[in-house]
Parts: structure tokens; C-alpha cells; sequence
């Protein structure tokens, strides 16, 4: 026998939490198209590399000692010593160490000189390199993404993309472009495409809803709902929660047996076909505190898979409670 029934889940209603004044409009035009709404200071930097003279930025950037951050360190006892007797030895006439580095187009230098602490960039392009003990030399392709050397950085976020960086222990949103720092508190985390579900690094949050589906959001404890969108929090209480489909879902029940009034059992197969209308008390009711501690992957697998589990037990209890009455 089989039989095909429906149900719906309850809760709150959808339009109560996502706007209740901590959400804002985005104003700059610039990342309109970025984003739906934010919440709090989104700590966004622009690219300071221009393109089209990414080289001669870079070259400015890196080996201007007033734009290291902090400045360049002292010379070493050795250092001193090394840069002394280089000099000497050059004013008479004797090179002890002298190497030519080509550069070809598409590819930068990287050189750090022992004499003065400090690394410097190279063009492409023909470069003579003379001392003592001092170098260490590097080359990479300029497409590469991130090159880090001692306290530079240099970070290619590709449109469509965003990087998450720290820089003295606070957050930095990078835009699409080039980016150069020189400083040795700056730590990349990672770049994104802007069209993943979710990217968590806190106190950072960005994640994308989807048509057709609802996300969960826990603030402070309480429970928030994100209609489609993308949105972009910071703040160190904001955590995650899974995503809600509002479409029609079907659940299988197969070889559960019943018994008739008459004594007569039949094994019943049915076809569930249910929809959540309401997700915020199916939230309430499907996740625990505890379970905050998971990513949002596993919130969604545990929310499904209780609901799966209630969903089964009412319906075979109002199955039961149907063929009970019925007398062969």
C-alpha cells in the first residue's frame, strides 16, 4: 500500500530579523554591486599598485626606505664591517664579487643586501649585483600571487575575488588589483571568489544566499534570518548559522509496518512531500548551542538530518493513528 502525504514546519516569520537597524544600505557606489548590506566597519583597501605601471609602483614602494613600515633595522656589526671592507676594496680597484642578473620580461627580482638590511625589487632588465656577503636573490613571475620575502608582500586579487589579510593584528579587506606592503605584521590569509557560500575568518564574514533558500545567522545568541543576497559583518559575536531551502522537499518512507483494527498488519511505503515556511523556530528546535562550535557545512548536514528524523517519526505516528481505525 502506499500512500503520499504533506507537512509543513513552523517558526517566525521571514521578514523580522534581517533589517532590524544593524543592517545597513551599502552608500559607496563603489561596492554597490559588491554587496547587498553590511553590518559594522568593513575595513575595505583599494589596490596601491596602478595598472600599467605596476614596476616602476612596486620599485617606489619597496626600495624608498621611507615607505618600510616599521623602518629598515640597524645594520649588523658584521654588515657594517662587510659594506667597510667592500668599500675599500672597490676604491682600490678590486671587485671580489661582482654578478649580472638579466631579468626577463614578465618577471621581477627580488634582492636582499646584507650591507644595509633591506630588500630591494628589480625590473626586468639588466642588473649588475656586487658585494661581499651580502646577497640573497630571488626571482618569480609577475603573475605569481602572493610573493613574500622578509617584511614585503605583494598580493594580485583577481576580479570577482576579495583577500582577507591582518596588518598589526587588524582586518583588511582587498580589493581587486595589485597590493604592496612592506611591513612584517602584514599576513595574508587568503583570496576568495566573492560567489562562495561563506567566508569566515573572524571578526570577517561574508557569505552569499541563494534564491530559493534562507540563511541562518547567530548575533549575540539570538537568531537571524538572511533573505537572497550578500552580505558582509564584522564582528567577532556573528556566527554562521546552515542554509534553509524553501522549496518543496520529498522524504521516502518505505517498509514501515502497521497494524489494523482487525489484527491485519501491511507494510506501508509513502512519499512525503513537505516545505519550510517558517525556518526560524525549525531552527530553534533543530540546533543545539553546542553545535555552534561546528562550520556551517556540518550545521547543515545535523539541521537536515533531525528534521529528516521528526519529519519521519510524526508521520509514521499519523500513519499508525489513520490505519489503526480502518476494520478488514
Amino acid at each position: 500500500m502506499t500512500t503520499t502525504s504533506s507537512t509543513t514546519t513552523t517558526g517566525a516569520a521571514l521578514d523580522s530579523t534581517a533589517d532590524d537597524g544593524q543592517y545597513m544600505q551599502i552608500v559607496d557606489p563603489k561596492y554597490q554591486h559588491l554587496f547587498t548590506k553590511v553590518s559594522g566597519i568593513l575595513p575595505f583597501c583599494e589596490a596601491n599598485v596602478t595598472t600599467g605601471r605596476e614596476e616602476q609602483d612596486l620599485f617606489e614602494k619597496i626600495n624608498n626606505p621611507r615607505n618600510l613600515d616599521p623602518p629598515p633595522p640597524y645594520k649588523s656589526a658584521l654588515s657594517k664591517w662587510s659594506a667597510l671592507i667592500l668599500k675599500g676594496l672597490v676604491t682600490a680597484g678590486i671587485y671580489p664579487y661582482v654578478c649580472w642578473k638579466i631579468i626577463p620580461t614578465g618577471r621581477w627580482g627580488f634582492l636582499y643586501d646584507n650591507a644595509t638590511g633591506r630588500w630591494r625589487f628589480l625590473k626586468p632588465g639588466p642588473h649588475n649585483i656586487a658585494s661581499i656577503l651580502s646577497v640573497e636573490y630571488h626571482e618569480e613571475p609577475a603573475s605569481k600571487t602572493p610573493i613574500q620575502y622578509g617584511y614585503i608582500s605583494i598580493v594580485r586579487v583577481m576580479q570577482g575575488h576579495i583577500g582577507l589579510a591582518t596588518n598589526n593584528s587588524e582586518p583588511e579587506l582587498l580589493m581587486p588589483g595589485l597590493h604592496c606592503r612592506t611591513s612584517p605584521s602584514f599576513n595574508l590569509l587568503d583570496t576568495y571568489p566573492l560567489h562562495q557560500e561563506v567566508i569566515y575568518a573572524n571578526p570577517i564574514t561574508i557569505f552569499t544566499v541563494n534564491t530559493g533558500t534562507v540563511r541562518i545567522g547567530f548575533q549575540n545568541g539570538k537568531i537571524k534570518i538572511f533573505v537572497p543576497g550578500r552580505y558582509a559583518i564584522n564582528s567577532s559575536s556573528f556566527v554562521p548559522g546552515p542554509v534553509i531551502t524553501l522549496q518543496q522537499l520529498t522524504q521516502k518512507l518505505s517498509n514501515h509496518t502497521v497494524l489494523l483494527d482487525g489484527g491485519i498488519s501491511l507494510t506501508v511505503e509513502g512519499l512525503v512531500i513537505y516545505q519550510v515556511t517558517q525556518p526560524a523556530i525549525l531552527c530553534q528546535l533543530g540546533v543545539a548551542a553546542n553545535d555552534l562550535q561546528h562550520n556551517h557545512l556540518e550545521l547543515d548536514r545535523k539541521l537536515y538530518k533531525r528534521m529528516e528524523a521528526d519529519i519521519e517519526k510524526v508521520t509514521k505516528a499519523e500513519i499508525a493513528r489513520v490505519f489503526a481505525g480502518i476494520h478488514l
